[in-house]
C-alpha cells in the first residue's frame, strides 16, 4: 500500500498534453490566408520640430509616427472574432465626434510556428507591436467620404477595387439631391471627380480587404506560450486599421500584392 500523498501522473507535454503538431495541423487545415507588414517607429517622431510628436509633413510616415515594410505573404493563421454573443471584439461600426464613422473590430490572431507557407516561421518569430495583418480573402464593400483638394485617398487600400464608373456621388446643394454618374479618374487609390471645384465633398463606393494593426489595450505584443519549452502558436490581439489608413499626403500605406 502507498504511504505518501497522492500525486497525479504528469505525462510528457508532447505528444500527450499540448501537442504542438496537432495545434499547427488544425490551424493549417482550417485557418485563413494573411499577409504581414513589419512596422517601424518613424524617426520624425523625435527628430522633428516637436520632439515626441510625428511631423505632419513627413513623407515617410505621413504624420502617423509609424511606417511599414511592403506586406509579405501569404501565411496561414487562425482569426477568431465571435464569443458566445455579440461583443466589441467582432466587426462593427461606431461614430466618433471627431473622426466620424469608424469600422471597428478586435480579433484574436493565432500564428503557428510552421506551416505550408515559406513565410510562416518568419512571421512567428518577428511579428510584433504595430505590425499590419491583412485578411486578403475577406473582401467587403465600403463607402468613403472624401474631398476634392483635401483627402482624396480611400481609407482601405488592401486588395481594393474602385469601379471605373458609377462609384462616385456628389450632393447638389441647389436642388438638394444626390448626383450620380459623376465622371472621375482613379490613380492608385486617389479618386478625382471631374468638373468640380476644390472643397467639394464626394462619396466613393469601393471594395477592399480588412487590415488589422497590432495595437490594443490588452493583448499586444504577442502572447507567447512556450509550454514545456515547445514552439506553440503565438497569439495576438488586433484592431482594425481604419483611422491609421486615412492617408492625407504623399505617404500611402504599403499594399500587398501576389494574392
Amino acid at each position: 500500500m502507498p504511504t505518501g500523498p497522492y500525486v497525479v501522473a504528469l505525462p510528457p507535454i508532447s505528444p500527450y498534453v499540448l501537442p504542438t503538431t496537432t495545434f499547427e495541423a488544425i490551424i493549417n487545415a482550417y485557418g485563413i490566408r494573411m499577409f504581414w507588414a513589419k512596422s517601424h517607429v518613424c524617426a520624425c517622431t523625435y527628430g522633428g520640430s516637436v520632439p515626441g510628436s510625428p511631423d505632419p509633413a513627413c513623407l515617410t510616415c505621413g504624420g502617423r509616427g509609424y511606417y511599414w515594410d511592403q506586406p509579405l505573404g501569404p501565411f496561414q493563421a487562425l482569426l477568431t472574432l465571435v464569443h458566445r454573443g455579440p461583443t466589441p471584439d467582432e466587426p462593427g461600426a461606431i461614430t466618433d465626434t471627431d473622426a466620424g464613422l469608424i469600422v471597428n473590430g478586435e480579433p484574436t490572431l493565432t500564428i503557428p510556428f510552421s506551416g505550408a507557407y515559406e513565410l510562416q516561421n518568419t512571421v512567428w518569430k518577428e511579428a510584433g507591436l504595430f505590425d499590419l495583418f491583412i485578411e486578403v480573402d475577406a473582401v467587403s464593400r465600403y463607402n468613403a467620404q472624401l474631398q476634392i483638394g483635401g483627402n482624396q485617398q480611400i481609407p482601405y487600400q488592401q486588395n481594393a477595387t474602385i469601379a471605373p464608373s458609377g462609384a462616385v456621388t456628389i450632393y447638389d446643394t441647389v436642388n438638394h439631391a444626390v448626383v450620380t454618374g459623376v465622371p472621375y479618374t482613379v490613380s492608385g487609390f486617389t479618386v478625382t471627380p471631374s468638373g468640380y471645384a476644390a472643397g467639394t465633398n464626394f462619396v466613393v463606393d469601393f471594395t477592399a480587404a480588412p487590415t488589422y494593426v497590432g495595437y490594443r489595450v490588452a493583448g499586444m505584443p504577442a502572447h507567447v506560450r512556450p509550454f514545456g519549452q515547445l514552439t506553440h502558436p503565438r497569439r495576438f490581439r488586433l484592431q482594425t486599421l481604419d483611422l491609421w489608413s486615412r492617408a492625407t499626403n504623399a505617404a500611402p500605406l504599403p499594399v500587398a500584392s501576389g494574392f
